[in-house]
């Protein structure tokens, strides 16, 4: 059993897992807009942020990829 790792004696105390670690200012700029009004819709979130709408579409494809946010029907994002 101690050697499989079943020991309940010897528990490891796991660190919380940081999602938003490694964000780019723009993609740290989404998320944190994202985080005071989501769901948000893409129009609405690219005048919030400034970007151009090929940047915002690129961060929002890189944080889609990264599991940080989600599409939802009508074009709207938010966080995961």
């Amino acid at each position: 059993i101690e050697a499989m790792g079943w020991n309940d004696k010897q528990k490891k105390q796991s660190q919380p897992k940081q999602l938003f670690d490694n964000l780019d200012e723009n993609e740290q700029k989404i998320v944190d807009i994202l985080k005071e009004t989501a769901p948000m819709h893409i129009d609405e979130l690219k005048l919030k942020s400034g970007l151009s709408a090929s940047t915002t579409a690129s961060v929002i494809l890189a944080l889609e990829l990264r599991s940080i946010i989600t599409t939802l029907p009508g074009k709207r994002l938010n966080l995961l």
